[in-house]
């Protein structure tokens, strides 16, 4: 039992976030399994790869769901859970929240008030759904770009890991990315529509009201966009 014990205090203690092979196994994981999941998934690979006696029938770690939710605040939205599941109904639209504050370590500040189309999109490094849309958001900034819409990618992460993360992406990452390190802005923004997961992007108008919010890679996405620069 106090070996047991040792292994499983070990387990919690392991930084999963910094170690290099963890990262790859699980950004190479199709589907993204639900957040539910994810403690599973560490287990096996804790065992496969740290620990050969660590017990992977362990409940270390393991923690129910949230009545009516699937996600916790702030963890990775894998489109399982849906886009900030919440037992409440969620606004769809409302006034956007002021970007001001923001440290940009790519591009050029961005402003919800300058009467352009703005998409406001919540992300991490160490988040794989998030990673894996980054592509697809570049591709549709670069495409949208010259019709004067704007994005920008907010996380709250400090600025080494972000920076980075960012050179290793090359020209595949090139729209405009801001720290919200004391994450206020992220709160405001998820407090108000009840969004428990990333990535989660936002669509503001010229009159700067969100028109649409959800998941980058949902097929509404572009259209929405589309639809406010029509307006």
């Amino acid at each position: 039992m106090e070996s047991s014990s040792k292994a499983e205090e070990a387990f919690l203690a392991f930084d999963f976030s910094a170690d290099a092979r963890w990262q790859t196994y699980f950004s190479n994981l199709y589907p993204t399994p639900p957040m539910k999941l994810v403690n599973k998934y560490k287990k096996k690979w804790y065992k496969a790869n740290v620990d050969p006696s660590f017990n992977v029938d362990s409940t270390v770690g393991d923690a129910p769901a949230e009545a009516g939710s699937k996600c916790g605040a702030g963890q990775c939205n894998s489109g399982t859970c849906g886009s900030g599941a919440s037992s409440a109904p969620a606004p769809s639209s409302g006034s956007a929240f002021s970007l001001e504050g923001l440290e940009y370590v790519q591009g050029e500040p961005v402003s919800v008030s300058s009467g352009k189309v703005v998409v406001v999109e919540f992300w991490a490094t160490w988040c794989p759904p998030c990673r894996s849309s980054i592509p697809h958001l570049d591709q549709l900034y670069k495409k949208l770009k010259p019709h004067g819409v704007e994005f920008v990618g907010i996380t709250s992460e400090d600025e080494a890991p972000v920076k980075q993360f960012i050179k290793k992406m090359g020209d595949t990452f090139s729209y405009p990315v801001a720290l919200d390190t004391s994450g206020s802005i992220s709160s405001q923004y998820a407090e108000k529509f009840q969004v428990r997961g990333i990535p989660h992007a936002y669509v503001v108008d010229k009159r700067g009201q969100i028109i649409w919010h959800g998941h980058p890679m949902d097929g509404a996405f572009e259209p929405a966009i589309v639809q406010a620069l029509r307006a």
